[in-house]
């Protein structure tokens, strides 16, 4: 046996395993192959998406990258085991003939015992390779369990996700309409019971994304259920709010735990997935919310001035998601019955 090969094949292997395990079994994220695939296979899509303006592109980066990063696992696992089984050339013989088997015969030996088919025309060729054959048939055994119980609960809070924006969403599809529908002549308070549950909400998706990074990668191509847009609907409709007069607004206890979620989960995506952008957005118009915010131009500008940098994460986001900054008012609900008008003329 040559212990060079048959180590180098054993540390592949823990290295496949590790990416698994810390992927499916742990909440640190993903690991270090299933991060590099996805931002890869996102970056590429996305570059296709603003070459061809086509965002329809984006919506299959979520299923295609959850796909590859299970193909990468079993083709690591795989080839490692090969490897370790080609460092000694009796390791697998071949029934009919007793002799060594071939090259292309021990990669065909590993995946069906990996697969848990069981063994053909070959066999292990001493002790020693009867007992790996038996460990790493488990290690088959174990992938396959493993990697059909990681899509369950990624379809799980893939849904949880949409059930989030929808909520958002309900509130209005811009900053203006989320204000504006809220406004009852005198206060903003009406928003005050929606806020908590969208704070535990947001919380959840924080965590659920946290557990499982390829979230991040489901797209939808519909402005009105687009999670980040919902999502900048909302926290700039939260940084207006402060321009309000506190007894006009939902109190502090109510508006402060919603904008910390938030900002967790900004932090959570900024580590591995979303650069803040290099410029802010500009604020939106004081014309449109006048009745609501009686601030004049200075303070405007003062405030918007404090919150630049959170906004900068913000525009990385929708760029992220292959949005831009003016997708956040096509989103409206005039412009949302403008669209279903001209389809059923």
């Amino acid at each position: 046996m040559s212990l060079p090969i048959f180590f180098a094949g054993l540390f592949l292997l823990l290295l496949f395993v590790h990416d698994l395990v810390i992927t499916t079994l742990s909440n640190k994220g993903a690991g270090w192959f299933t991060r590099h695939v996805g931002v890869g296979i996102w970056t590429v899509l996305l570059a296709i998406s603003r070459l061809t303006k086509q965002r329809w592109v984006l919506t299959y980066g979520g299923t295609l990258i959850l796909l590859s990063v299970l193909l990468i696992w079993l083709l690591g696992i795989w080839t490692a085991c090969t490897v370790m089984i080609i460092s000694e050339e009796d390791s697998v013989m071949n029934i009919e003939t007793n002799t060594p088997a071939s090259f292309v015969s021990k990669i065909y030996y590993t995946g069906y015992t990996l697969s848990t088919f069981g063994n053909g025309d070959l066999e292990p060729g001493n002790e020693f390779w009867e007992i790996f054959t038996a460990l790493f048939s488990f290690t088959g055994l174990i992938f396959i369990s493993i990697a059909l119980t990681y899509l369950l609960p990624v379809l799980s809070a893939e849904i949880e996700k949409q059930r989030l924006s929808a909520y958002v969403s309900t509130l209005g599809y811009s900053v203006d309409e989320i204000l504006k529908q809220a406004w009852n002549g005198k206060d903003l308070c009406a928003l005050k019971v929606h806020l908590p549950p969208l704070t535990s909400m947001i919380l959840q998706h924080t965590q659920n994304h946290h557990a499982y990074p390829v979230l991040h990668y489901f797209h939808t191509d519909r402005k009105k259920d687009a999670f980040a847009l919902n999502l900048t609907n909302l926290d700039e409709a939260l940084m207006l709010m402060e321009l309000v007069p506190e007894h006009q607004r939902p109190s502090k206890q109510v508006l402060l735990p919603l904008q910390n979620a938030i900002s967790h989960y900004l932090s959570t995506v900024q580590d591995v997935y979303v650069h803040p952008a290099e410029q802010a957005p500009p604020p939106p118009s004081r014309v449109t919310l006048a009745e609501i915010i009686t601030v004049d131009q200075v303070e405007w500008d003062r405030h918007y001035r404090c919150w630049a940098k959170r906004r900068k994460m913000l525009l990385g986001l929708l760029h992220n998601a292959g949005w831009c900054w003016d997708d956040l008012e096509a989103g409206a609900f005039q412009n949302y019955r403008e669209n279903i008008d001209e389809n059923n003329e």
